[in-house]
C-alpha cells in the first residue's frame, strides 16, 4: 500500500476494517495512508477511536456505516479532535432507522454541514416504544 500511495497524486484513505489502535499501528508506521478511517463500532468505541485519531496526528475521516446512535457518537469525536478532515455520513437512511432516536442528526445536514448536538450524552435518546419491538424480535438465520 505504501508503494501505491507514494506513486499517487491523491491521498490514500484506509482503516475502515482495522480494529483497535494496535491494528492501526502498522498502517501509521509505514505512512501507507494519508487519511485514517476508524469505525467507531469496529475499533472499540468512542475513546479508542479518539486515541487512534490522536496517535500520529494524521487527517481523520471517521467511518460511519451504522445507525443514528453511531452517527451521534461520531459527531462527539469529531468535536474533540483537531485533525478531523470530514465525517462520513448516510443522509439517505431509511426513515425507520432515524425513528429509533428522538433527534436524528442526518436530516439536519445543510450544505454538507452538521451542528454538534449540545444535549447531554451523545445528543440523542432512544425512543423506547420504537426500540422495544426490536428487543423482542426473534433472531433470524441466513439472509
Amino acid at each position: 500500500m505504501r508503494l501505491i500511495a507514494d506513486r499517487l497524486e491523491v491521498s490514500v484513505a484506509a482503516g475502515e476494517r482495522l480494529y483497535t489502535r494496535y491494528g492501526f499501528r502498522r498502517l501509521f508506521g509505514l505512512r501507507a495512508a494519508a487519511i485514517v478511517q476508524p469505525d467507531i463500532g469496529g475499533v472499540g468505541g468512542i475513546m479508542e477511536a479518539k486515541k487512534i485519531a490522536e496517535m500520529y496526528n494524521m487527517r481523520v475521516q471517521p467511518r460511519l456505516c451504522a445507525g443514528p446512535v453511531a452517527t451521534a457518537a461520531a459527531l462527539q469525536i469529531d468535536a474533540c479532535i483537531p485533525n478531523l478532515l470530514i465525517q462520513e455520513l448516510h443522509p439517505f437512511r431509511v426513515p425507520e432507522h432515524s425513528a429509533l432516536v428522538d433527534a436524528p442528526v442526518e436530516p439536519e445536514v445543510r450544505n454538507g454541514r452538521l451542528a454538534i448536538p449540545d444535549r447531554p450524552g451523545l445528543g440523542v435518546d432512544l425512543v423506547e416504544e420504537r426500540v422495544a419491538p426490536l428487543l423482542r424480535a426473534e433472531p433470524t438465520l441466513g439472509h
